[in-house]
């Protein structure tokens, strides 16, 4: 017999009390109210990593750390490590719930849909036949790459087996996976009809409560130039939300997108609203739309440069390593709800939750520092 899905979903009470019990340890800057939540500014990515069981064991152990030290976001996706990252998440919840270290409505958990478990240019022959394997036949035609779908049919497998992986009635919320995946091969015109009818899909499972809010998580769409075949436009994407929901009222709710100190670009590309052009984050805010930053450690790189040119008397206000440096940067950014790490090993889980105890920089420290090297 498959065990129930676990009920519940974050709600402003339960991540208000999360933040509450938390204050002790935490500092109080570590947590910001976003999309009628308070979401801690460090949360849980599960990229990365080997598909084995070492991997999982690490991935749930910092999980559970994470969440008794002050984390309240948890993030995956349905093709990370071959679907394995979603039931260690979902392993995870349940052993800090069944610890008494935090209930359900405390936790803010996204996962993503977009990707066949391919290698990316697959033939269209492989792409057609996985389709057909999980009987979604009719949707073979608009997967490209190989290996990338937002066909309804598929997305509703995708939300579908994510929400088995994890053990979940309700996942918080649900991102379009690097859709302007789609733009390498249909025209912008095909691409707004697809994002149309995913949309009008991810409508219909907020209304039915599989999900609470939607998003877009993209890698290039939001940081390469206006002129980029690949670009993502914020005010077109709030259209097509517009006319999913048929009113204003629509669940798209988050992007999600990388920034760091080497990939500033979310904090300095442009985009259009409201007859200016702004930052991607000040767009994002004047839709209503909260940000979520991926690849915060810069992926690992040395910051070189970045971190010799800070003033020697706020250094320790940054960090005392590279990632601590990368982490405060970007959750010091004005308009980011929430930074995602990716944590395995003790060490790095140490290290990272050590930041959940020192005040991220306020925007007028963060320019100074900046600004003076």
């Amino acid at each position: 017999m498959k065990p129930s899905l676990l009920s519940g979903a974050a709600t402003l009470e339960g991540t208000r009390r999360f933040r509450n019990r938390h204050l002790f340890t935490c500092s109080p800057r570590h947590f910001r109210e976003t999309s009628d939540l308070i979401l801690s500014t460090i949360g849980i990515g599960t990229a990365r990593g080997e598909a084995d069981d070492t991997v999982d064991r690490q991935i749930r152990r910092a999980i559970v750390r994470s969440i008794s030290a002050g984390i309240n976001v948890l993030d995956t996706s349905a093709n990370y490590r071959d679907g394995r990252s979603e039931r260690a998440v979902g392993d995870a919840v349940r052993t800090a719930i069944s610890r008494g270290e935090v209930n359900r409505d405390e936790l803010f958990i996204a996962s993503k849909g977009g990707y066949l478990p391919l290698a990316p240019n697959s033939s269209h022959e492989l792409a057609a036949a996985y389709l057909r394997s999980i009987s979604c036949p009719q949707t073979a035609s608009e997967a490209v790459s190989g290996c990338h779908s937002i066909h309804p049919e598929f997305l509703a497998h995708e939300l579908s087996s994510s929400r088995a992986n994890m053990g979940l009635e309700t996942l918080d919320m649900y991102y379009l996976h690097n859709p302007e995946v789609q733009l390498r091969e249909v025209e912008r015109c095909e691409f707004r009809r697809r994002l149309y009818r995913a949309f009008v899909f991810l409508e219909e499972m907020c209304r039915l409560g599989t999900i609470r809010r939607y998003g877009v998580a993209t890698w290039h769409g939001l940081r390469v130039p206006a002129e980029h075949q690949l670009r993502l436009d914020l005010q077109e994407i709030s259209e097509i939300a517009k006319a999913a929901s048929g009113d204003e009222h629509h669940h798209w709710a988050f992007i999600q997108a990388p920034l760091n100190p080497l990939m500033p670009e979310l904090a300095i590309s442009r985009q259009s609203e409201g007859g200016r052009e702004v930052p991607v984050i000040d767009a994002a805010s004047q839709l209503g739309v909260s940000v979520i930053a991926s690849a915060s450690l810069a992926q690992g790189r040395p910051l070189g440069s970045f971190r010799r040119a800070l003033r020697s008397e706020v250094i320790s206000r940054w960090g005392d390593s590279d990632a601590q440096c990368s982490l405060q940067f970007t959750r010091s950014i004005p308009g980011v709800a929430s930074c995602l790490v990716g944590m395995k090993a003790d060490a790095h889980v140490d290290e990272i939750i050590g930041m959940t105890r020192r005040d991220p920089l306020l925007p007028e420290e963060l320019l100074a520092s900046l600004s003076s090297g």
